[in-house]
């Protein structure tokens, strides 16, 4: 009796301490399991938040820019021999088709004066960036983009850059133009600039109406 007593109790013991070994290897590596999850959520929280101050920092490069542009073309005098107010009239007719419809769409051809700093105006509705991208005809963007000829110029100059048979892959339009114009140098290829390429055709153009 004593002995089955003891064979019994031996295997209890036997039994608790495999268990606890169980447990205890079950505990350990639960715990590797949470410290692998945190590891991944620390670096992906460490990659994000690096992200993030990349933009700012490209937010905070590109608003610098901007504050330059602003300085450079505030003080840099019109190196063009007309007037700012010079050109503000145009005769419509003499206008190539294309650049009629796209001024007859942003503005009526009419001067929109500017105002909040880098914002669209004029009557081809360029903004500061555009101005830039055109070539900084005229040396002074808001100067520039308020004559009549000083803002075509620009234009051209755009188009120049973005509209070529090599990015387009074709012998570009009055639609891409159009559509560059609108929606900048990917213009032709996206669908929010049909609505635009729309309103330009209201205006009497096509695809074969003459830029140049």
């Amino acid at each position: 009796m004593t002995k089955h007593l003891c064979a019994n109790v031996l295997l209890g013991c036997l039994i608790m301490v495999f268990a606890s070994g169980i447990y205890e290897t079950k505990a350990k590596k639960m715990s590797w399991q949470k410290n692998d999850v945190l590891e991944q959520l620390w670096k992906k929280w460490k990659f994000l938040g690096q992200r993030r101050a990349n933009y700012n920092l490209e937010d905070e490069s590109r608003d610098q820019l901007v504050v330059l542009d602003e300085q450079k073309t505030s003080t840099t005098p019109l190196t063009t021999t007309e007037s700012p107010e010079s050109g503000t009239g145009p005769i419509i007719s003499e206008i190539p088709t294309c650049l009629k419809c796209i001024c007859l769409v942003e503005s009526g051809c009419q001067q929109v004066p500017c105002g909040l700093p880098g914002a669209p105006c004029g009557p081809f509705q360029i903004d500061q960036r555009y101005w830039i991208e055109g070539g900084r005809k005229g040396g002074n963007w808001q100067n520039c983009v308020q004559n009549f000829q000083c803002a075509e110029d620009t234009v051209r100059g755009y188009m120049q850059r973005w509209a070529t048979p090599q990015r387009l892959r074709r012998v570009p339009t009055c639609e891409d133009y159009a559509r560059i114009h609108d929606g900048g140098p990917d213009g032709p290829f996206s669908r929010s600039t049909l609505a635009y390429w729309q309103d330009i055709q209201d205006q009497g153009c096509d695809e074969s109406s003459k830029f140049d």
